[in-house]
C-alpha cells in the first residue's frame, strides 16, 4: 500500500498539511453487541485525529443483500417505510458522535470522515475495492474475514495545549428512524389517531391550522425556475411528544426545479442534476393553546415540500426516532 500519512485537514488518502504523530493506545470495547476499536490517536499541530472501527460479522451482509436484492432492486422498486428499514437494516449504517475530552478539557468536532470494508464473498466481484478501507485495515491488521465500518473524527484544541495526558470519549447513537402512519390533510380541528411503533401506545395528532403559503424571496437562478408554494400544518398531539421523537413531513417528493428556455416565458417541465435547500420559519408566532386546567398545550409545526402550485391535500408521512443504544463513556488514555 501507499505510505500510511495522517494530516489534520486530510481524509483517508489525501494528505493536506504536515504529518500528525500517531499514538497508538489499541483500545477495543463492547458497545451493545459491536465490538469497536479505537487502534491510534494522532496529534497534530491543530488537534487530533481519531479512527474508529467497528467490526460488523459478514453474515450481516448476506442477509441484508439476500433480503433486499440489493444490487438488483431500483429505488423506485420500495416505498417510503421499506426505504427507511432498508437503510435502518444496512449493516454499515452506524452513524454516532463523539464528543472528547483532553487533560479535562473539551475539544471542537471539526470533520469526520468514513469509508467501508465488506468481505468479497459478500459482494459481486464487479464491485471494486476501497483503497482507503484496505490501506487502514492494513496499517492496523483488522481481520479481513470481518466486515469494517471506520470512522475518523477530527477535533481542534481548546486551549489544553498538544500534549495529551488524559483523553475520554463520550459516544451517542443517532437514533433509527421508523416508519409510521401517512395521512391525508384533515380538516381544522380534525383528527388523526396512531399508535407509536415503539411503544404502542395511542396518541391523537389534532390539526388546529392548515394552510397554503409562498416563499417570498426570490430565487435569482438564470438557468431553472424552482416551486414556491409550501404547506404548512399546525397540530398537537396527545398525549404529547418530545420535539426530537418524531417528525411529520410530506410523503411526497414535490416538483423539481425547471429549466428555464432562453427567450421563452414558459419553462421545460423538468430538470435534472439540481437541487435547492429552502430553510423556513412559520410566518406568524404559533397560536398559544390553554387546556382546560390552565396548562398550555405544545403546537408542532411541519411543512410540506415545495410545488409549483398550491397543494391543498397533502398527503402526510410520520416518523419516530428510536434510539437503540446507550452513551457510552470510553477511557483511552
Amino acid at each position: 500500500m501507499d505510505k500510511w500519512i495522517v494530516t489534520y485537514r486530510g481524509g483517508f488518502m489525501n494528505a493536506a498539511g504536515p504529518n500528525c504523530e500517531e499514538i497508538k493506545v489499541e483500545k477495543t470495547f463492547m458497545w451493545g453487541d459491536e465490538r469497536w476499536h479505537v487502534p491510534s490517536v494522532y496529534v497534530c499541530d491543530e488537534g487530533i485525529v481519531i479512527d474508529f472501527c467497528v467490526e460488523r460479522p459478514p453474515r450481516l451482509f448476506k442477509e441484508y443483500v439476500n433480503k433486499w436484492d440489493i444490487f438488483h432492486a431500483r429505488r423506485d422498486d420500495f416505498t417510503r417505510e421499506q426505504l427507511a428499514q432498508i437503510e435502518n437494516e444496512n449493516p454499515d449504517n452506524i452513524e454516532f458522535d463523539a464528543e472528547v475530552r483532553a487533560n479535562g478539557e473539551g475539544l471542537c468536532y471539526r470533520n469526520d470522515f468514513r469509508t467501508y470494508y465488506v468481505p468479497q464473498d459478500c459482494m459481486p466481484d464487479y464491485f471494486g475495492k476501497d483503497k482507503a478501507a484496505e490501506s487502514a485495515m492494513e496499517h492496523y491488521g483488522l481481520d479481513p474475514s470481518m466486515g469494517w465500518v471506520i470512522r475518523r473524527f477530527v477535533f481542534g484544541w481548546e486551549g489544553c495545549g498538544s500534549e495529551i495526558k488524559t483523553l475520554t470519549i463520550k459516544l451517542k447513537r443517532r437514533p433509527e428512524e421508523l416508519p409510521g402512519i401517512h395521512f391525508p390533510t384533515p380538516e381544522n380541528g380534525g383528527s388523526v389517531v396512531f399508535n407509536h411503533p415503539v411503544t404502542g401506545k395511542e396518541h391523537k395528532l389534532t390539526v388546529q391550522e392548515c394552510v397554503c403559503r409562498q416563499i417570498e424571496e426570490n430565487c435569482d437562478d438564470e438557468y431553472a425556475e424552482h416551486p414556491v408554494f409550501y404547506t404548512a400544518l399546525l397540530f398537537t398531539v396527545e398525549p404529547d411528544l418530545p420535539e426530537n421523537s418524531f417528525r411529520l413531513q410530506d410523503y411526497n417528493y414535490g416538483d423539481d426545479p425547471r429549466a428555464k428556455i432562453a427567450g421563452q416565458e414558459k419553462s421545460q417541465p423538468a430538470a435534472t442534476g439540481y437541487a435547492a435547500v429552502v430553510m423556513m420559519t412559520p410566518d406568524n408566532e404559533e397560536p398559544e393553546l390553554v387546556n382546560d386546567d390552565g396548562s398550555a398545550v405544545r403546537v408542532h409545526t411541519a411543512w410540506s415540500q415545495f410545488y409549483f402550485e398550491p397543494k391543498e391535500n397533502i398527503e402526510w408521512y410520520m416518523t419516530f426516532n428510536n434510539w437503540i443504544m446507550d452513551d457510552i463513556d470510553i477511557t483511552v488514555i
